[in-house]
């Protein structure tokens, strides 16, 4: 993932997938906490994702080249997981495993929730970015870094069962266990995809405008709504 933000203005595509059933209260404002402060940092993080269930934070940190897992609300590191150059990390409660992409290393490593501990890697044939984990079929959907492939990936068997071909430059990529569908951002494009993943093919493409080149993907399930980030020309 490689962002830019310098830009002065934004813009968000909001899909709406189907209407709540009702309206929701209003939450709490957010309020400014402490800063989490981790040792020997060397350089910067990627996507970060949240262990609901253990209350974790799984920060990849990229420049240190380890999955960082702090445990949440108290902030202390519980440790750092030596990876490789790692862009985002996800959660499998079924197996009780983390999958990490790594990007220069070409692979995607599975790691023990428990014990924290690498048990695996699937080799990819080029640089990792964004992934997502579908809990439905048990395969984790992983993008070519710059690349026009979505590698989906049977950790069970440490082989990738089909690419997607998709346009060039995937971003953030998330599984809908309502819909059973996977959404793909695509920075070269104004445009999110819709991945059906019992053929595991694009079933069809939405626009962002005004949001170009989108990268920040994030699904409310309360609501059933997509939110696509890009930033406005």
């Amino acid at each position: 993932m490689k962002t830019n933000l310098t830009s002065a203005c934004f813009s968000i595509a909001v899909f709406v997938l189907s209407l709540p059933t009702a309206l929701l209260a209003e939450p709490a404002p957010l309020t400014l906490g402490q800063p989490i402060a981790l040792p020997g940092t060397k350089g910067r993080f990627d996507y970060l994702q949240v262990d609901e269930k253990l209350n974790r934070l799984l920060a990849a940190h990229t420049g240190n080249k380890t999955l960082d897992i702090i445990s949440l609300p108290d902030g202390k590191l519980i440790k750092s997981v030596s990876t490789g150059t790692i862009q985002g990390a996800v959660v499998d409660n079924d197996h009780n495993q983390y999958y990490a992409s790594i990007s220069a290393e070409h692979k995607l490593a599975i790691i023990n929730r428990q014990t924290l501990e690498i048990t695996g890697t699937v080799s990819l044939p080029g640089p990792a970015d964004a992934l997502a984990y579908n809990p439905k079929n048990g395969l984790v959907y992983v993008c070519h870094d710059d690349g026009q492939d979505l590698w989906v990936v049977d950790p069970s068997t440490k082989k990738i069962v089909t690419a997607i071909k998709i346009p060039a430059d995937p971003e953030f990529v998330v599984y809908d266990p309502i819909s059973d569908k996977v959404f793909q951002n695509i920075k070269s494009q104004p445009v999110t995809l819709v991945i059906d993943p019992g053929p595991n093919s694009v079933a069809a493409t939405w626009s962002t405008i005004p949001a170009q080149g989108p990268h920040g993907l994030a699904f409310n399930p309360k609501t059933h709504r997509l939110f696509s980030a890009g930033k406005k020309r």
